[in-house]
């Protein structure tokens, strides 16, 4: 009789026996996000916070202290990617979310 494992289990699996290293929320080799720009990394960190994040591109850029423009680019990647939400309102700025439980 075989006993079944999650998915995600056995790709961990198959990657510890490959020498490369897992970053477990993005699923994906920590050796891509070498090749990452500071602010990209700075910002995919802060939305990686246990708590979630529901910020808007200007807020999260003040914080960061990068360019609005810079992390509104940084941030609709991530909407591309599946890792943030965004939400559009007719009065204020689109409001970008991630919370873990979602």
């Amino acid at each position: 009789m075989t006993r079944l494992t999650p998915a995600v289990t056995r790709m961990l699996f198959d990657v510890a026996d490959s020498g490369v290293s897992m970053n477990l929320l993005w699923i994906r080799p920590a050796t891509a996000e070498q090749g990452l720009s500071p602010d990209e990394r700075r910002v995919r960190d802060f939305i990686d916070s246990p708590g979630g994040v529901s910020e808007s591109a200007a807020s999260l850029a003040d914080k960061m202290g990068i360019s609005q423009r810079r992390c509104r680019g940084i941030l609709e990647q991530l909407v591309q990617q599946g890792v943030v939400q965004r939400r559009d309102f007719a009065d204020i700025e689109p409001i970008y979310l991630r919370f873990p439980s979602r």
